[in-house]
Protein backbone atom coordinates (compact mmCIF):
# COMPACT_ATOMS: atom_id res chain seq x y z
CA UNK A 1 0.00 0.00 0.00
CA UNK A 2 1.40 3.39 -0.95
CA UNK A 3 1.67 6.21 1.58
CA UNK A 4 0.11 9.66 1.41
CA UNK A 5 0.69 11.56 -1.81
CA UNK A 6 3.41 14.18 -1.72
CA UNK A 7 1.95 17.68 -1.34
CA UNK A 8 2.07 20.12 -4.25
CA UNK A 9 5.06 22.44 -3.94
CA UNK A 10 5.57 25.78 -5.69
CA UNK A 11 9.16 26.93 -6.19
CA UNK A 12 10.03 30.60 -6.58
CA UNK A 13 13.26 31.66 -8.30
CA UNK A 14 15.19 34.92 -8.55
CA UNK A 15 18.68 34.61 -9.96
CA UNK A 16 20.17 31.73 -8.01
CA UNK A 17 17.85 32.27 -5.05
CA UNK A 18 15.04 29.77 -4.49
CA UNK A 19 12.12 29.36 -2.09
CA UNK A 20 9.84 26.32 -1.86
CA UNK A 21 6.23 26.68 -0.69
CA UNK A 22 3.83 23.88 0.28
CA UNK A 23 0.39 25.55 0.71
CA UNK A 24 -1.36 22.39 1.93
CA UNK A 25 1.25 21.93 4.68
CA UNK A 26 -0.05 24.86 6.69
CA UNK A 27 1.18 27.55 4.31
CA UNK A 28 4.77 26.51 4.95
CA UNK A 29 7.91 27.58 3.23
CA UNK A 30 9.81 24.32 3.32
CA UNK A 31 13.22 25.67 2.26
CA UNK A 32 14.93 28.80 0.94
CA UNK A 33 18.33 29.76 -0.41
CA UNK A 34 19.68 33.29 -1.01
CA UNK A 35 22.72 34.70 -2.77
CA UNK A 36 25.22 36.41 -0.52
CA UNK A 37 27.00 39.58 -1.52
CA UNK A 38 30.02 37.35 -2.12
CA UNK A 39 28.09 35.44 -4.82
CA UNK A 40 27.69 32.25 -2.78
CA UNK A 41 24.19 30.75 -2.46
CA UNK A 42 23.35 29.63 1.09
CA UNK A 43 20.32 28.12 2.88
CA UNK A 44 18.49 30.61 5.08
CA UNK A 45 15.89 28.11 6.38
CA UNK A 46 16.53 24.76 8.01
CA UNK A 47 14.58 22.50 5.61
CA UNK A 48 11.18 21.03 6.41
CA UNK A 49 10.84 17.45 5.05
CA UNK A 50 8.17 17.77 2.36
CA UNK A 51 7.28 14.08 2.68
CA UNK A 52 5.93 14.70 6.21
CA UNK A 53 2.26 15.54 5.76
CA UNK A 54 1.11 14.97 9.36
CA UNK A 55 1.36 18.45 10.89
CA UNK A 56 0.50 17.57 14.50
CA UNK A 57 3.92 16.11 15.43
CA UNK A 58 5.40 19.55 14.74
CA UNK A 59 8.31 18.61 12.51
CA UNK A 60 10.97 21.26 12.97
CA UNK A 61 11.92 23.18 9.86
CA UNK A 62 11.02 25.75 7.23
CA UNK A 63 8.82 28.73 8.09
CA UNK A 64 5.14 28.79 8.98
CA UNK A 65 2.52 31.38 10.00
CA UNK A 66 1.31 31.87 13.58
CA UNK A 67 -2.36 32.85 13.24
CA UNK A 68 -4.62 33.86 15.00
CA UNK A 69 -2.05 33.86 17.83
CA UNK A 70 1.45 32.74 18.69
CA UNK A 71 2.65 30.68 21.63
CA UNK A 72 0.35 28.90 24.03
CA UNK A 73 -2.98 29.77 25.63
CA UNK A 74 -2.86 28.54 29.21
CA UNK A 75 -5.00 25.48 29.98
CA UNK A 76 -6.66 25.95 26.54
CA UNK A 77 -9.10 28.47 28.06
CA UNK A 78 -9.43 31.93 26.52
CA UNK A 79 -10.84 34.80 28.58
CA UNK A 80 -12.66 37.30 26.35
CA UNK A 81 -15.32 39.88 27.27
CA UNK A 82 -15.79 38.27 30.67
CA UNK A 83 -16.33 34.74 29.32
CA UNK A 84 -14.09 31.69 29.60
CA UNK A 85 -14.01 30.06 26.14
CA UNK A 86 -12.66 26.49 25.99
CA UNK A 87 -10.33 25.72 23.07
CA UNK A 88 -8.91 22.45 21.78
CA UNK A 89 -5.55 21.71 23.39
CA UNK A 90 -2.63 20.82 21.16
CA UNK A 91 -1.82 17.08 21.40
CA UNK A 92 1.88 17.82 21.72
CA UNK A 93 1.48 20.60 24.24
CA UNK A 94 -1.43 19.63 26.48
CA UNK A 95 -3.03 21.02 28.56
CA UNK A 96 -2.36 24.19 26.55
CA UNK A 97 -2.96 25.24 22.96
CA UNK A 98 -0.03 25.96 20.65
CA UNK A 99 0.53 28.54 17.88
CA UNK A 100 -3.03 28.99 16.67
CA UNK A 101 -4.46 26.78 13.96
CA UNK A 102 -3.46 28.13 10.53
CA UNK A 103 -0.19 26.18 10.36
CA UNK A 104 -2.19 22.93 10.66
CA UNK A 105 -4.61 23.69 7.82
CA UNK A 106 -4.36 23.70 4.05
CA UNK A 107 -3.95 27.12 2.45
CA UNK A 108 -4.97 28.17 -1.05
CA UNK A 109 -2.38 29.33 -3.55
CA UNK A 110 -4.09 32.42 -4.94
CA UNK A 111 -1.45 33.79 -7.31
CA UNK A 112 2.08 32.96 -8.37
CA UNK A 113 4.77 34.25 -10.70
CA UNK A 114 8.40 33.25 -10.99
CA UNK A 115 9.38 35.19 -7.85
CA UNK A 116 6.10 35.97 -6.08
CA UNK A 117 3.25 34.03 -4.46
CA UNK A 118 0.16 34.87 -2.42
CA UNK A 119 -1.69 32.41 -0.18
CA UNK A 120 -5.00 32.55 1.68
CA UNK A 121 -6.62 30.65 4.54
CA UNK A 122 -10.28 31.13 5.46
CA UNK A 123 -11.26 29.88 8.90
CA UNK A 124 -14.67 28.61 9.93
CA UNK A 125 -15.40 28.62 13.67
CA UNK A 126 -14.46 25.35 15.35
CA UNK A 127 -13.10 23.95 18.60
CA UNK A 128 -9.71 25.57 17.96
CA UNK A 129 -10.98 29.12 17.37
CA UNK A 130 -14.64 30.20 17.67
CA UNK A 131 -14.58 33.13 15.19
CA UNK A 132 -14.41 33.52 11.42
CA UNK A 133 -11.19 34.99 10.10
CA UNK A 134 -9.16 35.22 6.91
CA UNK A 135 -5.36 35.05 6.81
CA UNK A 136 -2.94 35.87 4.02
CA UNK A 137 0.70 35.37 3.11
CA UNK A 138 2.52 37.43 0.49
CA UNK A 139 5.93 35.97 -0.44
CA UNK A 140 8.44 37.86 -2.58
CA UNK A 141 11.86 36.50 -3.51
CA UNK A 142 14.86 38.50 -4.71
CA UNK A 143 18.40 37.18 -5.20
CA UNK A 144 19.58 38.45 -1.80
CA UNK A 145 16.32 38.73 0.13
CA UNK A 146 13.14 36.86 1.04
CA UNK A 147 10.14 38.94 2.14
CA UNK A 148 7.03 37.45 3.74
CA UNK A 149 3.98 39.58 4.50
CA UNK A 150 1.36 38.19 6.88
CA UNK A 151 -2.18 39.39 7.56
CA UNK A 152 -5.20 38.54 9.69
CA UNK A 153 -8.70 39.94 9.12
CA UNK A 154 -11.60 39.44 11.52
CA UNK A 155 -14.42 38.36 9.17
CA UNK A 156 -16.76 37.55 12.05
CA UNK A 157 -19.66 39.66 13.32
CA UNK A 158 -18.15 39.88 16.83
CA UNK A 159 -14.91 41.20 18.24
CA UNK A 160 -12.07 38.77 18.80
CA UNK A 161 -8.51 38.91 20.11
CA UNK A 162 -6.04 38.50 17.28
CA UNK A 163 -2.36 37.98 16.78
CA UNK A 164 0.08 37.23 14.01
CA UNK A 165 3.61 35.92 13.76
CA UNK A 166 6.07 34.04 11.60
CA UNK A 167 8.15 31.09 12.75
CA UNK A 168 11.33 30.59 10.71
CA UNK A 169 13.87 27.88 11.57
CA UNK A 170 17.24 29.38 10.66
CA UNK A 171 20.20 27.01 10.18
CA UNK A 172 22.51 26.96 13.19
CA UNK A 173 26.24 26.83 12.58
CA UNK A 174 28.72 26.20 15.40
CA UNK A 175 29.96 29.55 16.64
CA UNK A 176 26.76 31.48 15.90
CA UNK A 177 26.21 34.79 17.69
CA UNK A 178 22.97 36.78 17.70
CA UNK A 179 22.12 40.39 18.55
CA UNK A 180 19.04 42.66 18.65
CA UNK A 181 17.60 45.65 20.51
CA UNK A 182 14.45 45.35 22.63
CA UNK A 183 12.84 46.23 25.93
CA UNK A 184 13.41 44.19 29.10
CA UNK A 185 12.64 40.46 28.84
CA UNK A 186 9.25 39.01 29.74
CA UNK A 187 9.42 36.40 32.53
CA UNK A 188 8.01 33.01 31.56
CA UNK A 189 7.41 29.63 33.19
CA UNK A 190 8.51 26.08 32.37
CA UNK A 191 5.72 25.77 29.77
CA UNK A 192 6.94 28.91 27.93
CA UNK A 193 3.92 30.92 29.03
CA UNK A 194 4.45 34.54 29.97
CA UNK A 195 4.08 35.15 33.69
CA UNK A 196 1.05 37.19 34.85
CA UNK A 197 3.19 40.25 35.61
CA UNK A 198 4.25 42.94 33.16
CA UNK A 199 7.77 42.99 31.86
CA UNK A 200 10.04 45.30 33.85
CA UNK A 201 9.92 48.90 32.70
CA UNK A 202 12.92 50.20 30.84
CA UNK A 203 14.30 51.52 27.61
CA UNK A 204 15.47 49.34 24.77
CA UNK A 205 18.86 47.78 25.21
CA UNK A 206 21.14 45.56 23.17
CA UNK A 207 20.56 41.85 23.76
CA UNK A 208 23.28 39.46 22.65
CA UNK A 209 23.55 35.67 22.65
CA UNK A 210 27.15 34.52 22.40
CA UNK A 211 28.48 31.25 20.97
CA UNK A 212 29.21 30.14 24.54
CA UNK A 213 25.57 30.72 25.55
CA UNK A 214 24.31 28.71 22.58
CA UNK A 215 26.76 25.93 23.40
CA UNK A 216 25.71 25.83 27.06
CA UNK A 217 22.19 24.54 26.38
CA UNK A 218 18.68 25.70 25.50
CA UNK A 219 18.22 29.41 24.74
CA UNK A 220 14.72 30.93 25.05
CA UNK A 221 14.00 34.66 25.16
CA UNK A 222 10.73 36.68 25.12
CA UNK A 223 10.98 40.43 24.47
CA UNK A 224 8.57 43.27 23.78
CA UNK A 225 9.46 46.75 22.47
CA UNK A 226 11.59 45.06 19.83
CA UNK A 227 13.36 47.43 17.44
CA UNK A 228 12.55 45.12 14.52
CA UNK A 229 15.99 43.77 13.54
CA UNK A 230 17.99 40.65 14.42
CA UNK A 231 21.55 40.09 13.26
CA UNK A 232 22.89 36.54 13.21
CA UNK A 233 26.57 36.04 12.52
CA UNK A 234 27.13 32.38 11.86
CA UNK A 235 30.22 30.45 12.76
CA UNK A 236 31.26 30.19 9.10
CA UNK A 237 31.27 33.98 8.75
CA UNK A 238 27.86 34.32 7.10
CA UNK A 239 25.81 37.36 8.18
CA UNK A 240 22.02 36.86 8.16
CA UNK A 241 19.69 39.73 8.97
CA UNK A 242 15.97 39.55 9.76
CA UNK A 243 14.00 42.80 9.71
CA UNK A 244 10.33 43.04 10.72
CA UNK A 245 7.65 45.71 10.46
CA UNK A 246 3.98 46.37 11.02
CA UNK A 247 2.44 44.70 14.07
CA UNK A 248 5.40 42.36 14.62
CA UNK A 249 6.86 44.27 17.58
CA UNK A 250 7.56 41.34 19.92
CA UNK A 251 10.31 38.76 19.49
CA UNK A 252 10.85 35.16 20.58
CA UNK A 253 14.24 33.47 20.26
CA UNK A 254 14.34 29.72 20.82
CA UNK A 255 17.01 27.10 20.25
CA UNK A 256 16.80 23.69 21.95
CA UNK A 257 20.14 22.38 23.15
CA UNK A 258 22.22 21.00 20.28
CA UNK A 259 19.51 21.75 17.68
CA UNK A 260 20.65 22.35 14.06
CA UNK A 261 18.50 25.50 13.94
CA UNK A 262 17.60 28.61 15.90
CA UNK A 263 14.03 29.97 15.79
CA UNK A 264 13.81 33.74 15.32
CA UNK A 265 10.09 34.49 15.71
CA UNK A 266 8.68 37.99 15.12
CA UNK A 267 5.22 38.10 16.72
CA UNK A 268 2.61 40.64 17.75
CA UNK A 269 2.15 39.59 21.39
CA UNK A 270 3.59 37.50 24.21
CA UNK A 271 2.53 33.90 24.85
CA UNK A 272 -0.86 33.79 26.64
CA UNK A 273 -0.99 37.53 26.07
CA UNK A 274 -4.75 37.51 25.39
CA UNK A 275 -5.52 36.14 28.86
CA UNK A 276 -3.00 38.43 30.54
CA UNK A 277 -4.52 41.43 28.74
CA UNK A 278 -8.04 40.40 29.82
CA UNK A 279 -6.78 40.38 33.42
CA UNK A 280 -5.35 43.87 33.09
CA UNK A 281 -1.65 43.13 32.52
CA UNK A 282 -0.22 45.92 30.32
CA UNK A 283 2.20 45.64 27.44
CA UNK A 284 1.22 42.18 26.17
CA UNK A 285 0.76 43.30 22.56
CA UNK A 286 -2.83 42.03 22.51
CA UNK A 287 -5.11 43.55 19.87
CA UNK A 288 -8.89 43.22 20.03
CA UNK A 289 -10.11 43.21 16.44
CA UNK A 290 -13.51 44.61 15.55
CA UNK A 291 -15.40 43.00 12.65
CA UNK A 292 -13.51 43.83 9.46
CA UNK A 293 -10.38 44.99 11.32
CA UNK A 294 -6.98 43.65 10.25
CA UNK A 295 -3.49 43.05 11.60
CA UNK A 296 -0.56 43.16 9.19
CA UNK A 297 3.18 42.67 9.38
CA UNK A 298 6.13 41.55 7.31
CA UNK A 299 9.65 40.23 7.64
CA UNK A 300 12.62 40.36 5.31
CA UNK A 301 15.52 37.91 5.53
CA UNK A 302 18.76 38.91 3.85
CA UNK A 303 22.05 37.12 3.44
CA UNK A 304 25.16 39.30 3.28
CA UNK A 305 27.57 36.42 2.89
CA UNK A 306 31.00 36.69 4.49
CA UNK A 307 31.22 40.42 5.12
Amino acid sequence: MSGPAAPPVTELRAGRARARIAPTLGGRLTAAWLEGADGVTRPVLHPYPESVVDLLPWTKGGLYPLIPYSGRIRQAILLHEGRNLPLAAHPGGEPHTLHGISQQRAWELMHTTQDHATLRYRHQPDAHWPWHFEAGLNIMLQPQSLRIGVSLVNTDTHTMPGGIGLHPYVPYVNGDALQFEAGPPWPFDADCLAQPVPAAAGARRTVAVSPAQFDAGEVTLFHGQWAGEVNLRQGDGTHLRLIAGGSLDHLVIHRPAQAPYVCIEPVSHVADGFNLHARGVPGTGTRILAPGEALRGAIEITCAGND
